[in-house]
């Protein structure tokens, strides 16, 4: 069975990563490693996206309403 299917976001991303949903937002949150970059969409909503000036991120998460990011071995939090 086939189906159709749409392109969410068009960031070119070098390595995307740890793709999370943000339930109070609406919004889906990823990473490109290399990059450093944090990018976040909702459905309707447009592209956005930042960097936080640490380097490569490993990893986001979100805890206790905050973003998370997994630099190297050392965990920021972000509001």
């Amino acid at each position: 069975m086939l189906h159709d299917c749409e392109l969410f976001a068009d960031c070119r991303c070098e390595v995307a990563e740890s793709p999370r949903w943000n339930e109070a937002e609406q919004r889906l949150y990823w990473v490109d490693i290399p990059q450093g970059t944090v990018y976040r969409k909702s459905r309707r909503g447009g592209l956005e996206s930042f960097r936080p000036g640490v380097g490569k991120i490993g990893a986001l998460a979100f805890h206790g309403g905050k973003l998370l990011l997994q630099v190297d071995v050392v965990f920021l939090t972000l509001c």
